[in-house]
């Protein structure tokens, strides 16, 4: 089973179009999202629209939140603000989970914005390192998951601790020179994880590594 992952839309609908292009092409099964759907980008109504129309699985993630917010504070205050997201696409923001959890082919998957007690926290430490920051190894110890997912970092990362792997697809958008514009793909049967650059469809290298 191939499942595809994508993640930090942000509201851009041709970048989500074009992993959506993907995938069809590597006829993937399912399709998993790691959140940040709105906020940045220009067409976030379209982008949840469509995001509903697939029934794709996704966690809230921090835009995903703020949205949320600025939405009831502005409507309690009375103001007019015509950027304001529509009903519909608020409650169906409000609604998203802050994880996942998922059983495919006896294994079971995690998914979640940043981590999982914190959807704008830090995987690895502060210092720049592969160090993990200690919410999320607290986190790791108390999943019962073999691959869990993230995004939030907009680049793409694949390592392993303590048996549980932890996969990033990086950005799907494309809106600020740091975005990878990319999405990721597991093959459950082989073990790759893929990641794929959503300009030309190539194979961007992850190199897996090891977290003590």
């Amino acid at each position: 089973m191939k499942i595809g992952i994508l993640s930090d839309i942000h509201g851009d609908l041709s970048a989500f179009r074009s992993a959506l292009l993907l995938f069809e092409k590597h006829q993937v099964a399912r399709i998993l999202c790691a959140g940040d759907v709105v906020e940045k980008g220009p067409e976030e109504e379209d982008v949840v629209a469509l995001l509903r129309e697939r029934s794709i699985p996704c966690v809230q993630g921090n835009h995903d939140e703020n949205a949320v917010r600025h939405h009831t504070l502005t409507v309690s205050r009375d103001d007019t603000d015509e950027s304001l997201l529509s009903p519909e696409t608020i409650n169906f923001l409000r609604q998203l989970p802050s994880s996942l959890e998922l059983d495919f082919d006896e294994q079971r998957i995690a998914v979640a914005h940043a981590t999982f007690s914190d959807n704008a926290g830090r995987v690895f430490h502060k210092d720049g390192t592969h160090r993990l920051s200690k919410p999320f190894k607290k986190d790791l110890a108390r999943l019962q998951a073999d691959i869990v997912i993230v995004g939030h970092t907009h680049s793409p990362f694949d390592f392993r601790y303590k048996g549980k792997r932890v996969i990033n697809p990086g950005a799907t958008c494309l809106l600020k020179p740091k975005d990878s514009h990319s999405a990721g793909i597991l093959d459950l049967n082989s073990e790759c994880f893929a990641v794929y650059a959503l300009d030309d469809g190539r194979n961007v290298e992850v190199q897996p590594f090891e977290v003590d």
